[in-house]
């Protein structure tokens, strides 16, 4: 398979929980790109999607707002059908979506917690991704990036992560799913993607950085893909590949 343009890659995108925070700064971004023709925003309720709607008015030839809830598969089955019925392919999948529980400690977490985290931070994006492939919506060389985090690294693990256990866990689970993605689907290419420790309303007021620096860095990396060396590795937004 011929390497993928920069140009390539930012042509048609598909972002998931693109209401708010890391996904809606990524759609701002990628507006700012004349290579990027497509961009398909969405969440689980886009009339909700203040931001959303506003951009939309500025961009009403390039962005669609689509309902799109990743943890139910009827929704996932009517936006596949609807983008099948559109004609519309993706050169980057960016599965974005996901929570977090910053008090759910290994002492003190649920079932019902652990089933709910995992129902969107990875069930969710395998399905997500597997409908979209098999119903031939990704183009040929195109790109999933599945937002993942450096606390699902098993061999940086810190005493601390024990703190929010199943977003970790959970993410520790994606990075094996872009693992396996990258080796099942041989016409497409996958990365997990640590995207910093973020000033969102997930990551909180007191992170590392301004989301739009590590959503800035994404980009860049997605510009500057390389499959030889990044398919299927673990990259963080500055370009670092980090240990699984």
């Amino acid at each position: 398979m011929s390497l993928p343009s920069t140009s390539y890659l930012l042509q048609s995108i598909l972002v998931t929980g693109a209401s708010r925070g890391i996904g809606l700064e990524f759609v701002k971004q990628l507006l700012q790109k004349t290579s990027c023709h497509t961009v398909c925003a969405t969440c689980r309720n886009p009339s909700k999607a203040a931001e959303l709607n506003e951009l939309k008015q500025q961009f009403a030839d390039r962005l669609m707002i689509e309902t799109l809830d990743i943890t139910a598969d009827d929704s996932i089955t009517r936006f596949v059908s609807l983008m099948s019925n559109k004609g519309i392919k993706f050169t980057l999948l960016f599965n974005n979506a996901g929570i977090m529980n910053w008090s759910d400690s290994m002492n003190e977490t649920t079932r019902q917690e652990m089933l709910k985290t995992f129902e969107t931070n990875t069930i969710g994006p395998v399905l997500v991704s597997q409908k979209i492939y098999n119903h031939q919506l990704l183009e040929k060389g195109a790109l999933i990036a599945n937002l993942s985090s450096i606390l699902g690294s098993i061999e940086l693990v810190q005493p601390y992560q024990a703190n929010f256990t199943s977003y970790v866990v959970s993410k520790a689970a994606l990075n094996m799913v872009s693992r396996l993605q990258s080796t099942a689907w041989k016409d497409v290419y996958t990365i997990s993607f640590h995207p910093g420790w973020l000033q969102t309303e997930m990551g909180g007021s007191g992170a590392d950085l301004p989301v739009a620096v590590g959503v800035s860095g994404m980009i860049k990396v997605i510009e500057q893909f390389d499959p030889e060396t990044q398919n299927g590795q673990f990259i963080q937004y500055d370009g670092k590949q980090l240990a699984w």
